[in-house]
C-alpha cells in the first residue's frame, strides 16, 4: 500500500492538477502572466512551448501549495486545478464587465 503521508505526493498531485488544466485549455489562454514577453523571444516554437509549460507548472505548484497548504492528496490535486482556473475566471468576468 502506498503511504500518501510523504510531502512528495502533495507536490506531485498539485503538479498533475496544474498539468491537467494546461492540457484542457489552449496554451495561449494560459499565458505565463508577465513572463510571456520574455518567453516570446525564445526561438523555436517547441522549445518555447516547453519553457512556458515548465514555468506554468513551477509557478502554479508553488502558488497552490503556498496559498492552500493542503494536507491531503485530494486537496493538493484540487489546488493544482483551481489556482489558475480561479484567476482566469476572474479575468474573464472582469473583461466581460468592461465590455458592458
Amino acid at each position: 500500500m502506498i503511504n500518501f503521508d510523504n510531502p512528495i505526493w502533495l507536490i506531485l498531485a498539485t503538479v498533475i492538477g496544474a498539468l491537467i488544466l494546461w492540457c484542457r485549455e489552449p496554451p495561449d489562454s494560459l499565458r505565463v502572466y508577465k513572463l510571456a514577453a520574455i518567453t516570446d523571444r525564445i526561438p523555436g516554437a517547441n522549445v518555447r512551448y516547453f519553457v512556458q509549460l515548465g514555468t506554468f507548472l513551477l509557478i502554479g505548484t508553488f502558488a497552490a501549495l503556498a496559498l492552500t497548504s493542503p494536507t491531503k492528496v485530494s486537496q493538493a490535486f484540487a489546488a493544482g486545478l483551481g489556482w489558475t482556473a480561479g484567476l482566469s475566471g476572474r479575468a474573464e468576468a472582469s473583461s466581460k464587465k468592461n465590455q458592458r
